[in-house]
């Protein structure tokens, strides 16, 4: 036990993220945890804030586990909605939701162009004619270009 405030973390965060949160908490994986209730419910009077991430393996932040932890003041959510939060629960608790709003809006846009040049120039298409070894046939159609159309 130490004197650093005890976070949950349901499910697995990026490995550069959890190691942040490591050096500055002291940290419960439940995802680690052979027994997770037994676990949750031996820790759940020192827990202070939860680390949430969108993931397969996490069910969110429940209602229910919103009330099993007394002492909750933060539910700090890494990822853009908060979908998978009961938010009704934690405002009856007074405890704090944050997430991450706009971290993905670049990339985002990134990937949007990636794919209109992807699919306009036939970028998937002439990858496989390459690694085909068909290039030398020259019969790969030409694709077409954004030149002169109007995107957005």
């Amino acid at each position: 036990m130490s004197d650093r405030p005890v976070l949950l973390i349901p499910a697995p965060l990026n490995p550069r993220l959890t190691s942040l949160v490591d050096n500055s908490f002291e940290t419960i994986k439940l995802y680690e945890a052979g027994d997770p209730d037994g676990l949750l419910a031996q820790n759940a009077g020192r827990i202070r804030g939860i680390v949430s991430t969108v993931s397969r393996a996490n069910a969110g932040v429940t209602a229910s586990l919103i009330d099993a932890l007394p002492l909750l003041e933060i539910i700090a959510h890494f990822g853009v909605g908060v979908d998978s939060i009961d938010l009704p629960a934690a405002a009856r608790r007074n405890v704090i939701v944050t997430n991450t709003p706009s971290v993905l809006t670049d990339a985002v846009a990134d990937v949007a162009l990636l794919l209109l040049l992807a699919v306009t120039r036939n970028a998937v298409e002439a990858d496989r004619f390459v690694r085909a070894g068909e290039w030398p046939t020259g019969r790969l159609p030409l694709a077409r270009g954004l030149g002169g159309k109007l995107c957005g």
